[in-house]
This record gives structure tokens, C-alpha cells and sequence, in this order.
């Protein structure tokens, strides 16, 4: 992982700490490595460590869990029958903990963000949300990044289900309704605007949530990174949203809020 660049797996040469880290700290969680040091977790249902609202668990293959290793894995990724269970699930370390709260930085009101305990890591647990006219949705695995939006435009009212993909298919999933914007032809930001990455290494790619803009500065918020890169920044110039510190890493477009 390079300095200051938001990354979803582990370091390569990292795998023998994070697996030394996971086995002290996962009680009931069978751990596998993929390529690339990613690291997959099939949670089992327990009463301890109860994530927020509720969760609900999912059986997956290992090639599945391999893929969703990957850490941005939306809800249409996995094809086969979700188990719902009345307990919850618990993951690496710090799991479930609450990194920033419904205020975020500039003074957007949106929600939480938690801690996936370890950045890449994946455990088959879905998250539910309720909507403004009560009707709960299944927003998706608890606590990745494309999870983090469905669960605010669904508490906002702003898609009444689940907005499916991964990271970087957001852009060309989101609802028609939604306005989009291609990289290059961005002409304006708000606060709840989504950002839909590609990764530098392939695969399922990133999305975040904008914060604030001022005076061309941006403010995004990412959920399953680091505490340190929960918040990110960049700017917007001639259509294009610039990030700071994120090498490698290609911005799709945003899908504009209501």
C-alpha cells in the first residue's frame, strides 16, 4: 500500500501480521487468504459482538469469499439464497465500531460510519436499514463501502431499495432519477453526491460519499478503510475531481442526490 493511498487490502507482505492479528481477535470467524493478501471472513452467528440495527448472516463459497475479499462487494455479487437469522455477527478487531458519527465534517447530517476492524477484510453479515416510511431493506454486507451508501439514501428517502454493485459499478447501477456525471463532465457537488472509483489492482473497485465542498475543495467520507483515511479530500477542476493521495486509483464519475 503506498503512503497515504486508501487501500482495501492488505499489504502484500503483510499477510503473516494481519493473520497473526485476525487469530488473537476472531472468536467463531474461519479466515482464508486469497491473492494479493486479501483476506476473507465467514462469520457464524453470535450473540456477542452485535453489530448495529441487527444483522443478518450468508453462507458463501469459498471462491465467493474470495471475491468479496476484495472488500467492495455490493449486494448483487453473490448469487446464491441469504439465510436470515434472528443473531448477529462479529468480525476482526474493532469491528463494528463507530469511526464518525451522523454529523459529518461541514455539517452534512448522515450516518455513522463503521469500522470493518480490518481494511479489506470481508464477513458475510447483512446490514439492514429503515426507511423513512418505515419499511426495512436489506442495505448490504456490513461494513463495506458500498453499504455505507445504500444505508444513507435509503435513511434519507433517497432510493426506496437497495442500490446494487459494486464499487466501481454504482455509477452505471445507480436509479434512473439519479443525475450522473462522467469524470471530466462534472459540473457541480453537493454534499450526499457519490463517488464511484476503479482500482489500481482491478477488481470490484470503491465508493464514497461526499461531505462538503468549498470554494472547489471537497471533503469525501469512505466506510472499510483505516480510521486515518475514513476522511479523504480533493478538488474539483475543469470537470474533474482531483484526489489527494490516492495513486493509482481512477475516479468513474458521481451520481448526484435528489
Amino acid at each position: 500500500m503506498h503512503h497515504n493511498m486508501k487501500s482495501d487490502r492488505p499489504r502484500p507482505g503483510g499477510i503473516r501480521g494481519a493473520r497473526k492479528a485476525l487469530g488473537g481477535a476472531i472468536a467463531g470467524i474461519a479466515v482464508s487468504v486469497g491473492a494479493f493478501g486479501s483476506i476473507a471472513a465467514l462469520a457464524t452467528p453470535t450473540a456477542a459482538g452485535a453489530v448495529p440495527s441487527g444483522g443478518l448472516a450468508v453462507r458463501l463459497t469459498p471462491a465467493e469469499a474470495k471475491a468479496a475479499a476484495h472488500g467492495e462487494l455490493g449486494l448483487g455479487s453473490t448469487r446464491r439464497r441469504v439465510v436470515y437469522t434472528s443473531s448477529s455477527c462479529r468480525g476482526p478487531r474493532g469491528y463494528g465500531r463507530e469511526f464518525i458519527g451522523r454529523v459529518w465534517p461541514g455539517g452534512f447530517r448522515g450516518v455513522p460510519v463503521f469500522s470493518n476492524g480490518l481494511s479489506g477484510s470481508f464477513t458475510a453479515c447483512l446490514h439492514r436499514t429503515r426507511t423513512p416510511r418505515g419499511r426495512i431493506v436489506t442495505d448490504g454486507y456490513a461494513w463495506q463501502c458500498v453499504e455505507l451508501v445504500d444505508r444513507l439514501y435509503l435513511s434519507k428517502g433517497w432510493i426506496s431499495s437497495a442500490w446494487r454493485g459494486n464499487g466501481n459499478q454504482m455509477f452505471y447501477t445507480a436509479p434512473r432519477y439519479l443525475r450522473r456525471q462522467r469524470q471530466g463532465h462534472i459540473t457541480y457537488l453537493h454534499a450526499g453526491d457519490v463517488v464511484s472509483f476503479d482500482s489500481p489492482w482491478g477488481g470490484y473497485g470503491h465508493a464514497a460519499v461526499i461531505a462538503a465542498v468549498r470554494h472547489g475543495y471537497v471533503t469525501i467520507i469512505n466506510q472499510n478503510t483505516n480510521r486515518s483515511e475514513t476522511i479523504s479530500h480533493a478538488y474539483i477542476r475543469r470537470g474533474r475531481l482531483l484526489m489527494i493521495g490516492w495513486r493509482g486509483w481512477r475516479v468513474i464519475g458521481v451520481v448526484h442526490r435528489p
